[in-house]
């Protein structure tokens, strides 16, 4: 949810009445706390106004630039009607969120025996993760890389990271897992 401020200004030399702003866009944006037409009685000439409508971009929107519409319509003081249009481009950015289990383990590990841990993730955003990759690294030696690269997750994906490890010393098995 955002506000999208405006000013408009009057340049012409005459009075303009019946004013009405109205927003649009492809479905990307829907407004919020109002419509999506302000309507203004009047503007003296070189007067401005600033104008404000609150919009929220749609739950389902892909990250990307999307255009908005603005189009005046008014009338001059001969109640001669005018419109004019524009477009604005705002970008629109979905809140990453990666959800992270607790890693599990399958049974005991001992020094110089492989063990095995796994994590589950999930993509809890509204937008693709790009480039995810995982790094595991700790007071353990793996059997493969220490890191695995997943690439690309849709949003509302699931997926789990396992990796083969070897205990380096009798205690607690320690270490962390990096989601870049």
């Amino acid at each position: 949810r955002f506000p999208l401020q405006f000013q408009l200004y009057n340049t012409s030399q005459v009075r303009l009445r019946n004013i009405a702003v109205s927003v649009s866009s492809d479905g990307t944006f829907l407004p919020t706390e109002s419509g999506s037409t302000l309507y203004i009685e009047s503007m003296e000439p070189q007067e401005s106004r600033s104008c404000s409508l609150m919009l929220l971009a749609k739950s389902d929107t892909e990250p990307k630039t999307a255009a908005v519409d603005v189009d005046l319509a008014y009338e001059d003081s001969g109640e001669e009607s005018y419109s004019t249009k524009t477009s604005l481009s705002i970008p629109v950015r979905q809140r990453s969120r990666l959800t992270v289990e607790e890693i599990s383990s399958y049974g005991e590990f001992y020094v110089g025996m492989q063990g095995e841990a796994q994590v589950d993730f999930y993509n809890m955003g509204k937008s693709t993760l790009y480039n995810l990759r995982i790094t595991a690294e700790g007071n353990f030696e793996t059997v493969q890389s220490t890191s695995t690269f997943v690439g690309n997750m849709a949003a509302g994906a699931s997926d789990d990271y396992s990796f083969a490890m070897l205990p380096t010393e009798a205690g607690k098995v320690e270490g962390t897992v990096t989601f870049t």
